[in-house]
């Protein structure tokens, strides 16, 4: 299979090769998305850990919390509670995304696929010369006889041009 410029790919071969290519953005997204999440898990994890140690040493981390010792102390705890929650969540979504980035990669599917990205060229049987070598109502299993006449009559009162 040589390489070929894309304009003059077969429309099945230009089409299986934008599907492809399509994949591929796809999963280029996905990972994107998947790295977004991880940043999210690393902010709200520090940030439990922020809260969670305030919470131990009694210092005031949450904004407008005034009041008691035990109240500062409550509210540096359901705040490290509330972001360690949140990064369990966004580790959650870091793990779908990538597993959907990892199966809708061209590169785990087909090795047709991959190969098509890397050097794109005429898929085998959509040339012109080579469907022409294959009889369409032969390699479907139907009587050529018999769909030309059927066919015929699905054209009846529209005009014919010739």
């Amino acid at each position: 299979m040589s390489r070929v410029n894309l304009d003059e790919l077969t429309r099945e071969s230009r089409n299986f090769y934008e599907r492809a290519l399509m994949k591929f953005s796809g999963s280029l997204f996905f990972a994107s998305v998947a790295f977004m999440f991880i940043g999210f898990a690393a902010q709200s994890g520090g940030l439990a850990n922020a809260y969670n140690q305030a919470a131990d040493k009694k210092y005031n981390l949450v904004p407008f919390a005034y009041g008691t010792q035990s109240e500062v102390k409550d509210a540096n705890t359901s705040a490290a509670s509330g972001y360690g929650f949140a990064c369990f969540v966004y580790l959650l979504g870091f793990i779908l995304a990538s597993a959907m980035s990892w199966f809708m990669s061209p590169y785990y599917g087909t090795k047709r696929e991959s190969q098509m990205l890397k050097t794109p060229s005429d898929l085998e049987g959509t040339t012109p010369s080579q469907q022409a070598s294959i009889p369409v109502a032969a390699a479907v299993g139907v009587d050529a006889s018999a769909s030309s006449q059927s066919n015929a009559s699905l054209y009846d009162g529209y005009p014919k041009t010739s």
